[in-house]
């Protein structure tokens, strides 16, 4: 696998599966969603403002990566993937985020 910033592939040949791929897009907005929900949950548990960033940028990242990529990022390849709407996803991924941000009393 060949790994850079923002993607992961095969370094020679291809997927056994298509739908091997969609794990490997998943693991972006899956690790976004778990840093927000453990920053979540330190806030609620010990009332730090310092720790509210680490919720609040994750919701900022998956917005903007979706108001001004100039390709498809992780969640609307996996959306169009699944034939659901390649914004469909990415709007799932940033409404969880939003709650938990709206939620938090940081």
């Amino acid at each position: 696998m060949i790994m850079t910033l923002n993607s992961a592939y095969p370094k020679v040949g291809r997927y056994i599966n298509e739908w091997n791929s969609i794990y490997v897009f998943l693991g972006g907005p899956l690790f976004t969603v778990l840093q927000a929900m453990f920053a979540f949950y330190l806030i609620m548990k010990y009332k730090k403002l310092f720790i509210y960033p680490f919720l609040f940028f994750p919701f900022l990242m998956r917005l903007f990566s979706l108001t001004f990529a100039f390709k498809l990022e992780d969640e609307a390849i996996i959306s169009s993937m699944l034939e659901i709407g390649t914004f469909t996803f990415p709007l799932i991924i940033i409404i969880i985020l939003s709650v938990l941000e709206r939620c938090s009393p940081a």
